[in-house]
């Protein structure tokens, strides 16, 4: 894959965005608290950019199935640039209104991200075959955890930089440079039902990702633990944050170190996973690492220093990359590709729901309890009681003859799954060379080199 040209041009956009919004994503609490922002205010700027993946996510799946992947995604990552330029003029011009301007433009980002987010996952099987899923989720986790360990520290020393807005500035050109990569590629949609009249089937596609996915249950047990852990995790980030700054007296600087050291740990557990990921026991999997992650979130206030803060943190890091890397291989190695867009987005959406609502409830709580160490220990053990009923679930669905999650291979589901028109969907199978096309030097989509997104 790594020589394939299609996949590093794409693989480079997807990587070289990830970074800026990296950066980005964790300069807004350090720029909110500059301008005197509590914990509770911190809790509502990150709730208010949850909202739009919400809402868009279940859209953005459809718009993924309905069109080519790789242009959608160009269209995201311009207007994201865009959006950040704009931003970046008014957060310099008129100091009085950052605040605004920072929510305002999470929010614009977080419904594009909805977008970028359902068009990758269902693109990537488009350039990887159904045995190398779990490797090419890794692939992508990987590019992730990098973003994770060089974001933070990059993050603390941009918010404190003469120029004010450079963490803005920064992750406008990523985007951009992101766009001009995907220039050439390509990842057409699959066949449309035909008599399908384009204008109600945006509505109608909706409505079947949405029966698909209450017909599922193995991907109702993945969409209960994620939303579950969403919900309780809520405005996680942000706290942690104010933890290290108000609690255990750490400067932008160090708190960014502190961040990027747990990073670390979690990009080694990416190239472990890309190296020799498990290809079975999906759900089991899944299970374990919500409950691990719990376990981690609750050394973080019980250790009371900056050793057992950075150690907890580690622990959740790792297994959130465990715990992304099989609940994505799962959706893909399940859903109809038809559909897979869909069944992202949807998944997206419901779990983004659940972290929105879960920020709300966090900021009404830290306007109570001003103990943000209390509040994290409550985190840390409902995250473990949801890792333990998801044991539970998997059993009770092996016991009342279930599809068990992680028990199928890839394409598993494919073939026997209907549609709403009563016709089985197709297994996907890839171009013989692996790729859906790249357009260089006259060559026609399909033609050329590709690979799996990243």
């Amino acid at each position: 894959m790594l020589k394939n040209r299609g996949f590093l041009r794409l693989w480079s956009a997807y990587s070289v965005s990830t970074l800026g919004d990296e950066v980005y994503v964790l300069a807004v609490p350090f720029l909110v608290y500059q301008e005197g922002g509590t914990a509770s205010t911190m809790a509502l700027v990150q709730s208010c950019a949850l909202l739009p993946q919400a809402v868009f996510g279940f859209f953005g799946g459809v718009f993924a199935d309905r069109s080519d992947k790789m242009r959608l995604l160009r269209i995201a990552y311009l207007a994201s640039s865009v959006t950040l330029l704009v931003t970046l003029f008014g957060y310099v011009a008129v100091e009085d209104t950052r605040l605004v301007l920072l929510t305002a433009a999470a929010m614009i980002l977080s419904a594009f991200a909805a977008i970028s987010a359902a068009s990758v996952d269902s693109a990537i099987p488009h350039f990887a075959p159904p045995e190398q899923l779990a490797r090419a989720n890794s692939m992508t986790e990987t590019t992730r955890t990098v973003a994770t360990v060089l974001g933070p520290a990059a993050a603390g020393v941009l918010v404190t930089a003469a120029f004010p807005g450079l963490a803005i500035l920064v992750n406008c050109v990523a985007f951009a440079v992101s766009f001009v990569f995907l220039k050439g590629l390509f990842a057409p949609p699959e066949a449309k039902p035909a008599g399908q009249h384009p204008a109600n089937g945006v509505l109608r596609d909706l409505a079947e990702g949405v029966r698909y996915l209450a017909r599922s249950r193995p991907l109702f047990i993945g969409i209960f633990l994620s939303t579950s852990a969403n919900l309780i995790f809520g405005a996680y980030e942000a706290m942690l944050i104010y933890y290290f700054r108000a609690d255990l007296g750490l400067s932008e600087e160090w708190t960014g170190a502190a961040l990027s050291a747990a990073g670390a740990a979690s990009v080694l557990t990416a190239f472990l996973l890309a190296w020799r990921a498990p290809s079975k026991n999906f759900g089991r999997i899944m299970a374990a690492a919500i409950l691990l992650q719990g376990i981690g979130v609750l050394v973080i206030p019980l250790g009371g220093g900056v050793t057992s803060a950075v150690c907890g943190q580690v622990v959740l890091t790792v297994f959130l990359v465990v715990y992304t890397v099989y609940w994505r291989a799962f959706r893909q190695s399940v859903c109809a590709p038809r559909l897979l867009g869909r069944v992202s987005g949807a998944c997206r959406a419901i779990a983004f729901t659940g972290t929105f609502l879960g920020s709300l409830v966090s900021t009404m709580v830290l306007r109570v309890v001003s103990d943000v160490a209390a509040v994290l220990l409550g985190i840390g053990a409902l995250t473990v009681v949801i890792g333990v009923a998801g044991f539970f679930l998997l059993a009770w669905s092996a016991q009342s003859g279930g599809e068990s999650p992680g028990r199928g291979g890839p394409g598993y589901g494919d073939q026997h799954e209907q549609s709403d028109d009563g016709e089985p969907h197709a297994q996907h199978q890839p171009p013989a060379s692996g790729v859906v096309g790249e357009t260089q030097h006259g060559q026609q989509p399909g033609s050329g080199g590709g690979g799996q997104p990243a």
